[in-house]
């Protein structure tokens, strides 16, 4: 995470619930498609109006599996 998101998502407790949020739904998303691991994970924050705003996480879900010798 760049560190200027992360301290604007500290600055307030409900934008920190918006991070966690966001990064749980696509934790589950990937397990609902039968990944194991997330790649590339990404955070996107946007202003709706002057007291909304969202947060989207991002990645590539994969299978992640030990290889064998």
């Amino acid at each position: 995470l760049e560190t200027s998101l992360v301290e604007r998502l500290k600055s307030t407790p409900s934008s920190l619930r918006m991070l966690e949020i966001a990064l749980r739904r696509m934790i589950e998303k990937a397990e609902a498609m039968g990944a194991n691991a997330v790649l590339g994970t990404r955070f996107t924050t946007s202003a709706i109006t002057t007291s909304a705003a969202e947060v989207v996480a991002y990645g590539t879900a994969v299978v992640v599996m030990k290889e064998e010798t």
